[in-house]
């Protein structure tokens, strides 16, 4: 199974917000997507409607450092970022398939994301 992703960059005058968001949850993601084929979005921090502050938004979408976990090196943890797995929202959302099927992710790395993560 494939997983698709998008690198979506903010829009905004002066913004250099960008994102790697999974195409099956564009739809429920903070970024306000303008043009998917050309990778325009409003991010979170520039969009009015959302509020970047939040405790839960903050972190839920704190990036994981797959680097510091066991079994995840550094080619592990590109891939999964680049396959749109890279806070801890995106891991909760992920299947054991999912992550299974990035390239350098084994079940003990699985195991060492997922004990991160609770």
């Amino acid at each position: 199974m494939a997983i698709v992703s998008y690198r979506l960059y903010c829009e905004e005058d002066g913004c250099t917000n960008q994102e790697v968001i999974r195409k099956d949850r564009v739809d429920d993601s903070n970024w306000s997507v303008t043009a998917l084929h050309r990778h325009a979005a409003t991010c979170p921090s520039c969009n009015p409607a959302v509020d970047p502050d939040a405790k839960e938004y903050q972190r839920c979408h704190e990036e994981v450092a797959f680097e510091e976990l066991n079994a995840i090196g550094a080619s592990g943890a590109d891939n999964l970022r680049e396959a749109g797995i890279a806070t801890r929202q995106d891991v909760k959302d992920s299947t054991d398939e999912e992550i299974l099927s990035v390239s350098w992710v084994g079940e003990e790395g699985l195991n060492s994301i997922r004990q991160e993560v609770q």
